[in-house]
């Protein structure tokens, strides 16, 4: 189960840039990695070469079906990434309450990312508090 989370209370510490280059790193190891945004920043796409135009991804559709595996972006850095989506402000805070209410739109997806054992997730976690932070597994509430 190779989970990485970088997370930090405190927004503008270089997490998202820490993310990319662990995430390449591991791939220059050999490693099969997906990086994964969590943070409605949807910033981490741009340190691997997506397109600006490419406003796609798996938190921003959720809430529409997306299957997570349809939001995957492979990018010339070898590292599959899985970009948060462009969000306005208060569809991030929608999803936020989305994931409150149906907490399994995220961890179901998590589970099967991890149950591939060869699979390295680095996750890039928002900034604040955050539900994300909290033990997992845990109880939906």
């Amino acid at each position: 189960m190779p989970l990485i989370c970088i997370a930090s209370p405190k927004g503008g510490v270089g997490k998202t840039t820490l993310a990319a280059n662990l995430a390449d790193a591991l791939r220059r190891q050999g490693r099969r990695v997906l990086a994964m945004d969590l943070d409605p920043q949807n910033a981490l796409r741009l340190h691997f070469g997506v397109a600006l135009a490419d406003r796609g991804g798996f938190l921003a559709q959720a809430a529409q079906g997306l299957n997570w595996r349809d939001a995957v972006r492979q990018t010339p850095a070898g590292v599959a990434l899985l970009p948060h989506g462009t969000v306005a402000m208060a569809d991030a805070l929608a999803t936020v309450g989305l994931l409150e209410r149906a907490p399994d739109l995220l961890l179901g997806p998590l589970r099967e990312m991890l149950a591939d054992p060869a699979l390295i997730v680095v996750a890039d976690l928002p900034p604040g508090p955050s539900r994300v932070l909290e033990p997992w597994p845990r109880t939906p509430p």
